[in-house]
């Protein structure tokens, strides 16, 4: 049976568990750093609770990947990963301390990686190839739209509960039921067979046995997220704790990024498809370099909502050409596994970055005063982020 023919047969029940699954995280994921800083996080603590959850959701990646070729039983790997993930919030609503709450984050975002390597090695067998981004594109519509119904939904219920502790615990607690529920859908996915890899072994991940195209990938990933996640403690500080944003602040910023993506993403695939993936990595990654700039010297809601829709346009097509360019560049019968070094990879570097950047503003704010050390801090991120988006033109294009 073609792809195309099985991918037509499936598509309703992917497009059921992506939706589910993108609405439980835009229940939780957009407003979890700013409630650690209304627990009392610290710089420093907010920089490790970036980092943790970095390291933990992704130092086992290589280890599920190679479980998930090993057993090929994706759908179900993605079903317990999802299931154990929704779960951990009882543990994590149970405490107000904002280092037990980092650590049980971690915990979830650990268990909740399981699912990555699996998802896409799943996607690959059922993703017709000759219509790759634009498939992709459409799935991806189906994430935007989950995450924004449920950013909604939390804005509105937050304007029921606002400035109390449950502004935020109701849209958690929705996050787990949804996160069970796209468990369920995933289960009823049906995967195509998929031939054994041949002696399967954690020796495919060295970097010998590496493709050269997987290979440039794997060291441009891995330095843009050292230079993309440098920001990401300060971020959470001016909105947390400067600017003071809520749940409803961070819906309405989140619904605008997310409606964006959902219009853009009509012509990401076609576009993607007709003009190659490369220049919209390059794009993609190099022009995040204003997000830094923007919350270090224009921290007002309304710049950072322009800056938001302006760079989430650019964003679609960064999400459907990253992707698709991961699908062309993996080997079929060890793709999850490929996936999962590249996610660990990356991973790894967004916790070294994050905990960067949260020590260097703990070390620096005593010294030359709180808004010169993240101005300064975040000046370093925006040209580590330019001048390592540039170095994507190493790529090569898929085909070429």
């Amino acid at each position: 049976m073609q792809n195309k023919e099985l991918y037509e047969k499936q598509k309703y029940r992917v497009f059921a568990t992506v939706l589910a699954s993108s609405f439980s995280m835009g229940l939780s994921n957009p407003f979890l750093g700013v409630y650690a800083a209304r627990l009392g996080a610290s710089p420093i603590e907010l920089g490790f609770f970036h980092s943790f959850i970095n390291f933990s959701g992704n130092i086992m990646q290589v280890i599920w990947g190679y479980i998930a070729d090993k057993v090929r039983r994706y759908k179900l790997i993605v079903a317990l990963s999802m299931s154990v993930s929704a779960l951990m919030w009882i543990f994590i609503l149970s405490t107000n301390e904002p280092m037990q709450f980092i650590v049980f984050v971690s915990i979830q975002s650990f268990f909740g990686s399981a699912a990555a390597p699996s998802w896409t090695a799943l996607l690959g067998l059922l993703v017709p190839v000759d219509k790759m981004g634009a498939v992709l594109a459409r799935i991806n519509q189906f994430s935007t739209l989950g995450s924004l119904a449920a950013t909604m939904l939390a804005g509105v219920v937050s304007q029921f509960f606002r400035g109390s502790t449950q502004e935020f615990h109701i849209p958690f607690y929705l996050s787990m039921i949804t996160g069970l529920t796209a468990a369920i859908f995933a289960l009823t996915i049906t995967q195509p067979r998929v031939r054994a890899a041949q002696k399967l072994s954690l020796s495919v991940i060295r970097l010998s046995s590496l493709n050269k195209d997987f290979k440039t990938l794997l060291a441009l990933s891995s330095a843009y997220g050292i230079a993309m996640s440098i920001a990401w403690p300060l971020f959470t500080e001016v909105v947390g704790n400067e600017m003071k944003l809520g749940v409803y602040e961070i819906s309405i910023l989140t619904i605008a990024s997310n409606v964006t993506s959902l219009i853009t993403q009509n012509w990401a695939g076609e576009f993607v498809d007709r003009y190659g993936k490369k220049i919209f990595i390059i794009i993609g990654r190099t022009s995040f370099c204003l997000y830094p700039i923007i919350y270090g010297f224009a921290p007002r809601f309304e710049a950072i909502l322009i800056t938001n829709i302006a760079l989430n346009v650019i964003s679609a097509f960064l999400a459907v050409a990253l992707q698709a360019y991961i699908l062309k560049v993996t080997p079929e019968d060890v793709r999850a596994t490929y996936v999962a070094l590249l996610n660990m990879s990356t991973g790894l570097c967004f916790s070294l970055g994050s905990l960067i950047g949260g020590t260097a503003a703990n070390y620096l704010i005593p010294i030359i005063g709180r808004w010169t050390a993240i101005r300064l801090l975040f000046v370093v991120a925006a040209v580590a982020r330019f001048f390592v988006g540039v170095l994507h033109f190493k790529l090569r294009e898929p085909g070429d």
